[in-house]
């Protein structure tokens, strides 16, 4: 009989470690950042895939880093050598990739937490964070969506931003032709973290 309590006290001090629902936590398996600042008859637009990303639904947290010396310019009314020309400035002049080498997105969403990832579908989401680059930080709310499909969650999003207000000074001869705001398109897809043990 004690034998029996013996081991009935040891499976109910385990169970709660089976039990366990592991966290609902999400790593970048690729994605794509794009910009594009606008004119009224054409556009500059680059494309980075130096991207990296976290998504935690338990907590409701969505974290994207990506390497500013990934962007390339790829404005497809530009010949090739201007292209090449454009991104050297943007990297040295603009954005000084060097000294400033990554940009950070670190967000929370309560509409994260209420994502079921063994069901497929699309989930609206509003996210409030911190933007950071070229050494500035400031809060944003951006909207996007997540896609859930075969365990896999979709993340886009598409925003503006006035690259004035990270201290990124693009020249009044090249503004005058654009307008001031910059549209950010994040794309990315996410697979759960496998887990340790």
């Amino acid at each position: 009989m004690k034998l029996i309590l013996k081991i009935m006290i040891l499976l109910g001090a385990l169970l709660p470690l089976c039990s366990k629902v592991p966290a609902q936590q999400y790593q970048l398996r690729d994605g794509k950042v794009h910009f594009a600042i606008i004119a009224p008859a054409s556009e500059v637009t680059a494309d980075n895939d130096s991207l990296a990303g976290n998504l935690d639904l338990d907590k409701g947290t969505l974290r994207f880093t990506v390497y500013v010396a990934g962007f390339a310019i790829t404005a497809t009314d530009m010949p090739q050598l201007m292209r090449e020309g454009a991104t050297y400035r943007f990297h040295h002049y603009y954005f000084d990739s060097e000294r400033y080498p990554v940009a950070t997105f670190n967000g929370t969403s309560a509409a994260l937490k209420k994502i079921d990832p063994s069901k497929d579908g699309t989930y609206e989401i509003t996210c409030e964070g911190k933007l950071s680059m070229h050494d500035v930080v400031k809060t944003i709310t951006v909207k996007g969506t997540v896609t859930m499909k075969d365990g896999v969650a979709a993340v886009s999003s598409e925003f503006m931003i006035d690259p004035h207000d990270y201290k990124v000074r693009i020249p009044e001869s090249i503004t005058r032709f654009y307008y001031k705001d910059m549209k950010i398109s994040v794309s990315a897809q996410m697979v759960r973290k496998a887990r340790k043990g």
